[in-house]
């Protein structure tokens, strides 16, 4: 993983090395209050999610020697979001305050539902997450793939989970009861 520092086009200064012996890369997020960086990478052994603080300490946060297909991932709140391509899934990872320790199993929040195999998911300055869908690659197309949609409203979290279609917004997936 490379870090490009104040990146401009006038006397740009070198990228350095952030991480060394990534696998291949899934996704990047940034957790909104402690600044840490999260890095989802796939291995021969397998998937990982790591960690990369402001003060550049580097550890592993979770792995799946199942190998799950990381993709993205979202962080907030003590919560990292990993789109789990190969078994169509999201999953919640549960961090503990100021440790970072993971406090549990990751949590399935999206079980193959109809959008398949989501791959990114971001964070959205409004509170939603949204994902995007690449499922060409691995079967014939269908109405709903390959598109980018709305998955649910990060203040909706508390309340109950309901899978609903909404033609002028997409499908509204069942993230909602664990993003808290």
């Amino acid at each position: 993983m490379l870090r490009l520092e104040q990146p401009t086009t006038v006397d740009p200064a070198p990228p350095t090395t952030a991480l060394a012996g990534m696998g291949a890369g899934g996704g990047m997020c940034i957790d909104p209050v402690d600044g840490s960086l999260y890095i989802t990478d796939r291995t021969p052994t397998g998937d990982r999610l790591q960690r990369i603080t402001k003060e550049s300490q580097t550890s592993t946060v979770w792995t799946w020697p199942d190998k799950p297909g990381v993709g993205g991932c979202a962080a907030l709140d003590g919560t990292v979001l990993v789109n789990l391509v190969n078994t169509k899934q999201t999953v919640a990872v549960r961090l503990a305050p100021g440790t970072g320790a993971v406090t549990s199993e990751p949590e399935v929040l999206r079980d193959n539902d109809v959008h398949k195999h989501a791959w990114a998911i971001a964070l959205a300055p409004d509170g939603n997450l949204w994902g995007a869908t690449v499922n060409k690659s691995f079967g014939d197309a269908e109405k709903l793939d390959d598109v980018s949609s709305r998955c649910c409203r990060r203040a909706a979290a508390a309340s109950h989970a309901a899978t609903t279609t909404r033609p002028d917004r997409g499908v509204a997936a069942a993230f909602a009861p664990s993003v808290r």
